[in-house]
């Protein structure tokens, strides 16, 4: 620390340390450099050009511990000073660890007031205002507490709170009370209703009769404003068609709108009599597609016309299967499509025979078991016949049809559907 004393003296005070520990015995040379003009200070309060030697060097005065003290003539306003010391045996600081000092003549200088300063300017007069005890803390009260006073004071009180936020609460808890009791009684009535419509079925429900009777799509129909009833025919009479299957599209066959099938007098029926065709009676109109195996259908139009009306007859050509060649023979008919119902099995992708494994009599002495008869293919109908004698039993090997052996037996007629076969 750099003081001025009493007596006009510039005090300079240094903690000299050796080893780790405070230095407090021995002699300490100081050397203090003026930096205006690079001048050293001698042992007698001068000032020379040079860096005094030996006797000239000032030494300073040990105070307590490891705490020295150099006293000196008055120094030079503003000026500054670079102090380094050493005893007879190390150097405590280094030339070039010299510390500088910066002083300015008048009153002793504190440099803990200082450093409060320092702090005081970077610190709110708030904070400033509070000293440890006295008065001071008068501005604490007319300040901070005064602050403080009237953020409490906004605040509301407990009635106000009681007031507005519950009782504001309570009211909402009311109303949202009012909402539940309507909303359960709302879907009360509608379990009650469905629970009119639900019978049990063994361990689980199904709906009732009646609550099925006017259903739009009658299991696989269509939904819309006007029944239209679908009846298919043979070809030239009035033979009805049953278990045609119909896919009714939209006019330009991107969308499916429904799959229903026909019943025993041909028509589109459920099991309760009802419509299963349900169509809007828009202008565009719909397509209808119908499967059935033996039996060819054109692709049909129904029209806005048609829905209007609430009925559409279709015909259907219904494939014979050849007679057999010998009379004792029977033509077993199979017919192979893709899987769209549409497009026949190409006749390089058919492959299938059928294999006698015995039959109940010999012909002429001669036995026909194991003999081996390849089917014939129509690959524009998509018609597979055999034809094979009477009670044979045989072993059907056909490729799409099944990936295990088939095994049949011929009946006593002319011709029969595969399907047909016992």
């Amino acid at each position: 620390m750099l003081n001025r004393n009493t007596a006009g003296f510039v005090d300079a005070s240094m903690v000299v340390i050796a080893t780790g520990a405070g230095f407090e015995s021995g002699t300490v040379y100081c050397f203090v450099q003026r930096a205006s003009d690079s001048y050293w200070l001698k042992a007698n309060t001068a000032w020379q050009s040079g860096k005094p030697t030996t006797t000239d060097i000032p030494t300073m005065t040990h105070v307590s511990g490891g705490l020295w003290n150099l006293a000196h003539t008055p120094a030079d306003a503003n000026d500054i000073y670079k102090i380094n010391c050493i005893d007879s045996s190390a150097t405590c600081f280094p030339d070039n660890y010299n510390i500088v000092v910066s002083y300015a003549p008048g009153d002793n200088i504190d440099f803990g007031a200082l450093q409060k300063a320092s702090l005081n300017a970077a610190t709110p007069a708030g904070v400033q205002n509070i000293p440890a005890t006295g008065t001071g803390f008068t501005a604490l009260g007319d300040t901070r507490l005064g602050f403080l006073d009237a953020s409490i004071l906004a605040r509301p009180t407990l009635s106000e709170i009681e007031g507005s936020t519950i009782i504001a609460k309570e009211s909402t808890l009311v109303t949202i009370a009012g909402y539940l009791d309507t909303e359960v009684a709302a879907i009360l009535a509608i379990a009650q209703r469905l629970d009119t419509a639900l019978e049990l079925d063994g361990v689980v429900y199904r709906f009732t009769v009646n609550a099925l009777e006017n259903a739009p799509s009658g299991g696989g129909g269509t939904a819309g404003s006007n029944a239209c009833v679908v009846t298919v025919y043979v070809t030239a009479t009035i033979t009805p068609i049953a278990d045609v299957f119909i896919t009714i599209m939209n006019a330009t066959k991107t969308l499916t709108l429904g799959v229903v099938t026909t019943d025993t007098n041909g028509q589109t029926k459920d099991n309760y009599g009802a419509d299963r065709v349900m169509l809007d009676p828009i202008s565009s109109g719909y397509k209808l597609i119908l499967r059935k195996a033996g039996v060819v259908f054109s692709e049909t139009t129904l029209s806005q016309a048609d829905v209007i009306a609430g009925s559409k007859t279709i015909y259907g050509t219904a494939l014979t299967l050849p007679a057999p060649g010998s009379a004792d023979a029977c033509t077993i008919g199979l017919y192979l499509f893709k899987q769209n119902s549409v497009t026949p099995i190409a006749t390089a992708d058919v492959n299938a025979k059928a294999t006698i494994v015995n039959l109940p009599y010999e012909y002429n002495g001669k036995y026909h078991t194991g003999q081996t008869i390849d089917g014939t293919y129509n690959g524009t109908t998509g018609l597979l016949t055999f034809e094979i004698v009477w009670g044979a039993r045989v072993d059907f090997d056909i490729k799409h049809m099944s990936n295990e052996t088939l095994h049949k037996t011929i009946p006593l007629l002319s011709t029969v559907l595969f399907e047909d076969l016992q």
